[in-house]
């Protein structure tokens, strides 16, 4: 036997009241975890604002030693930058001047060497000149002595004029 069929009232009634107990119990589900969602969901948004902060606040103090030291690193670079510029500038400089004096001393032993070729030359023509003069001055005695002679003589003053002239060259 059921408890519906030895009261047929009542079960009609739990049979009303059971949609109604439901429709509460939802009610108070509901509004329960409706306020618990919110609360969760206040304490999350909470949290995330918090660790939010506190790694920016990480980052930000770990970034400021590193940006200021770069900073400080991006200035002795400017001034090292600074300073090879300067001395490549005096290296140049020297080197220019180096160049300078070199070129005159090149310039100086070229217009020696000139002088002294010009001074051979002259030296090698005066003593032509002689020989030429002792030479016509010496014609009558020359016929007189052998062809050999002659020939060697002749040979002697070739040699020394060719000489004179291969220095004056």
């Amino acid at each position: 036997m059921s408890i519906h069929s030895q009261h047929p009232e009542q079960s009609q009634e739990v049979e009303h009241t059971f949609p109604k107990i439901l429709r509460t119990i939802d009610n108070i589900v509901d509004t329960s975890m409706s306020k618990w969602h919110a609360v969760t969901e206040s304490r999350t948004t909470t949290l995330n604002s918090k660790l939010i902060e506190s790694v920016k606040a990480t980052v930000e103090s770990s970034t400021a030693p590193l940006l200021e030291m770069m900073q400080v690193m991006a200035a002795q670079i400017e001034e090292l930058t600074k300073i090879k510029a300067v001395t490549t500038q005096e290296q140049i400089r020297a080197n220019a001047e180096i160049a300078l004096r070199i070129q005159t001393e090149e310039e100086k032993q070229e217009r020696l060497r000139k002088e002294l070729e010009e001074k051979d030359f002259m030296v090698a023509q005066n003593l032509q000149k002689e020989e030429e003069a002792k030479q016509k001055q010496t014609e009558p005695v020359q016929a007189e002595q052998t062809t050999g002679m002659v020939t060697r003589g002749r040979k002697k003053k070739r040699k020394k004029i060719a000489d004179l002239l291969s220095r004056v060259e």
